[in-house]
């Protein structure tokens, strides 16, 4: 990618610089640095730009950096919480890697929900004795269980929502695309292998 525009300074580059003329900053390149997406014409560019590389426009550093997203491979637990924290997020993206390992990660989660169904249910029910302390005390976890299987259940669907449609954004796909999900057999293996895409600079 030929870099128009120092993204210390925002002064016009001359063509395959190495440094600008103006403030003397090296050109970084994009493909060994973490990155994010312009705000102006949505180029992937610099997560640290001051400006954006193709249009010259200013970027609001300090709102990134009071949302924390400067971070470069974001490890499992913040990526599990901003997938939770982002439920209604939709005008946002979200690469390849991070999409699959919270996937991953959502998996293993509701394995382990199965798995406190199983013992509650299955295990514990059938051993419980008939005193009444044990029924009360067998209710009340079977309560609890239902109620944070239903919360967790919805608020993991709009989460799901929300990051196929970032993942869309991310390869320049509407997320109208994820309506394919209700054509049978076809449309969720259409959605896979879009899912499966790197992520891509708005054209």
């Amino acid at each position: 990618m030929n870099i128009m525009y120092c993204v210390n300074c925002g002064n016009r580059l001359e063509k395959d610089a190495s440094f600008c003329k103006l403030c003397g900053a090296k050109i970084p390149s994009i493909d060994e640095v973490a990155t994010k997406f312009c705000s102006n014409c949505g180029m992937k560019i610099p997560q640290t730009a001051n400006f954006c590389s193709k249009c010259g426009i200013k970027q609001n550093n300090a709102e990134i950096i009071k949302k924390g997203t400067l971070v470069k491979n974001p490890d499992p637990i913040s990526l599990l919480g901003l997938f939770y924290k982002g439920a209604f997020k939709y005008d946002e993206r979200t690469n390849r890697r991070d999409f699959w390992i919270t996937i991953f990660l959502n998996f293993v989660i509701a394995l382990f929900f199965h798995g406190i169904w199983y013992l509650i249910i299955y295990v514990w029910g059938a051993e419980k004795s008939n005193a009444m302390t044990s029924y009360h005390l067998y209710f009340f976890f079977t309560l609890v269980m239902i109620l944070v299987s239903f919360v967790w259940g919805i608020w993991t669907l709009f989460s799901n929502i929300s990051i196929d449609i970032r993942r869309l954004h991310d390869i320049n796909r509407s997320g109208a695309w994820l309506l394919l999900v209700f054509v049978p057999f076809i449309g969720p293996i259409i959605l896979l292998i879009m899912y499966m895409q790197p992520s891509k600079n708005y054209l």
